[in-house]
């Protein structure tokens, strides 16, 4: 069945702007853009634009082999499907009732013809004219969009000081960040909760308060750990039974579609750390390393060193019952790299606004604009391809942070909300 749900996807991403086909209501369906292929939890398509009707809807698209795997999957009350658009099947299943609950529905079904379609991102209007640039004309187009990038995220910071004190909002980010995306909203609830505790309690038990409200301590009643663990575990119960404020829902732990080396067990474990690490005081120790090293290249240095994250006992477990084959850092060198991107210095040229201390500000910039490139991620991927193809100008997006922050503040602002329908970019009437 997934085999078959394969190429059903492939045949859509095949489908040319402009292909037009019938729903199975009998409505009009014209493809503007299949949309980005997303290889990640989610509905299979992401940012498609079809005109239904003829009116043009921007949104996601599920696929599927039987049209009744929407329900089979449990996509029905799944929030992440609330912006499908259209479900598309090779074979419609569905009762009336059950067609009434979803999206337009349209048929694929002549996608056998498409076995060995591979992956792959449709080349945008503006390759032709990126790839004509000089390496250094491309340097200077995406550092100069990330470098707006930077200012945006400063900005945030700027405004949520203003009623938490950057300290707390900074923290509150470190926080996020850890949780990645797929749980970056319940470590935001993680450290409201964790607020709510006098802060005499916290600095002492900061430990047992985060791993008790985070509902990941097992039952040792019911589901103890393995013994390893099991002293560990027992002390973290102890104090926090002790100092509980009250009792409250659990945190709804997303762990679908992680890798092992992000379970929430870990990633707790890089909270705690950062606390035991800075204390609710993280933009105090950077901005004392900046006055005390001076140099961008020593300060780049360590501060990826203080942000990369090492614990004597969750290097080498993925939860309370289950070992890592090989240690692994609970939060690596590339992680610490995209908190520096993303938190560490917009914060600190936010703090340097906001104090009127200009030296401050400075370095932050400065010193973003020389970090080293950061890992590839989807959006720089789909850059990649749909800019550049496989030719040699592609290497500019791996120059620097900069460059690649650049590439994915161009994509949001203008591929990605023109939903890959080059048409109407303004992008490319600017590179004109």
């Amino acid at each position: 069945m997934k085999a078959r749900e394969l190429t059903v996807q492939r045949q859509w991403d095949s489908l040319e702007p402009g292909s037009r086909f019938k729903s199975a209501d009998n409505l009009e369906i014209e493809i503007i853009s299949t949309g980005l292929w997303n290889h990640e939890a989610g509905p299979d398509f992401r940012d498609a634009r079809i005109r239904i009707d003829n009116h043009v809807v921007t949104g996601d698209v599920e696929i599927h082999s039987r049209a009744s795997d929407w329900f089979r999957h449990g996509h029905e009350p799944n929030p992440a499907y609330f912006n499908v658009i259209l479900h598309v099947a090779e074979i419609d299943d569905l009762t009336g009732a059950q067609r009434e609950q979803l999206p337009p529905l349209m048929l694929l079904t002549d996608s056998k013809k498409n076995d060995s379609a591979e992956k792959r991102t449709r080349s945008g209007k503006c390759r032709a004219i990126l790839t004509g640039k000089s390496f250094e004309e491309l340097s200077a187009l995406l550092e100069d969009a990330g470098m707006a990038r930077f200012r945006e995220k400063s900005d945030i910071f700027v405004r949520q000081a203003l009623l938490d004190g950057i300290e707390k909002c900074t923290l509150r980010a470190m926080f996020e960040a850890v949780g990645y995306k797929n749980n970056r909203e319940n470590f935001i609830e993680l450290f409201e909760r964790y607020l709510e505790y006098d802060p005499h309690i916290r600095e002492a038990d900061y430990e047992a308060i985060l791993w008790g409200e985070s509902g990941l301590l097992p039952d040792p009643a019911v589901n103890p750990p393995v013994e390893e663990l099991l002293k560990f575990e027992s002390a973290c119960w102890d104090r926090w039974w002790s100092i509980r404020l009250k009792a409250r829902p659990e945190i709804q732990w997303r762990r679908d579609g992680l890798r092992p080396f992000n379970t929430p067990e870990r990633r707790v474990a890089a909270a705690v750390m950062l606390i035991r690490r800075f204390g609710e005081h993280p933009l105090r120790y950077f901005v004392n390393l900046s006055m005390k090293v001076g140099s961008y290249k020593v300060f780049i240095e360590e501060m990826l060193a203080a942000l990369a994250l090492h614990d004597e006992i969750w290097d080498y477990w993925i939860n309370f019952h289950k070992p890592k084959k090989s240690a692994a850092a609970i939060l690596g060198r590339s992680r610490a790299l995209e908190l520096a991107v993303n938190v560490i210095l917009p914060a600190m040229y936010a703090f340097g606004r906001l104090e009127k201390r200009k030296g401050v500000a400075d370095f932050a910039l400065a010193a973003w604009k020389e970090l080293p490139a950061m890992q590839d991620n989807t959006v720089l991927r789909t850059v990649a391809a749909k800019w550049f193809g496989d030719g040699e100008p592609a290497a500019v997006l791996k120059k620097s942070a900069a460059a690649g922050q650049g590439a994915i503040q161009l994509y949001r602002e203008f591929c990605r909300k023109c939903a890959g329908d080059c048409a109407g970019c303004r992008l490319l009437d600017s590179l004109h």
